[in-house]
């Protein structure tokens, strides 16, 4: 465990330029990659020594940003249109 608390320590600055763009704001890029290592810390065991820890870490601050966008634009439809008549969605 602690070896990997190290990794994560060591690639923080790895992962702060990308914040920082992603977030276009100080703050929100520092909460951002404080979310990214809570939940690599919390998914902990889908991480493997073979597996590219710059590469995983990235991909956890991609989903941070991306998963309330999605939220977002993928709200589930109230009404399913088939030809000329409406369906409610349930």
């Amino acid at each position: 465990m602690a070896e990997f608390n190290q990794l994560l320590i060591s690639n923080i600055e790895y992962l702060k330029p990308y914040a920082a763009v992603f977030t276009h704001d100080s703050e929100s890029a520092k909460d951002l990659l404080q979310e990214t290592l809570c939940r690599a810390l919390a998914h902990r065991s889908q991480y493997s020594d073979e597996t590219n820890i710059k590469g995983w870490l990235y991909t956890i601050q991609m989903t941070c940003i991306m998963r309330p966008v999605a939220a977002t634009l993928l709200k589930p439809l109230k009404y399913l249109y088939f030809r000329d008549t409406h369906v409610k969605y349930i």
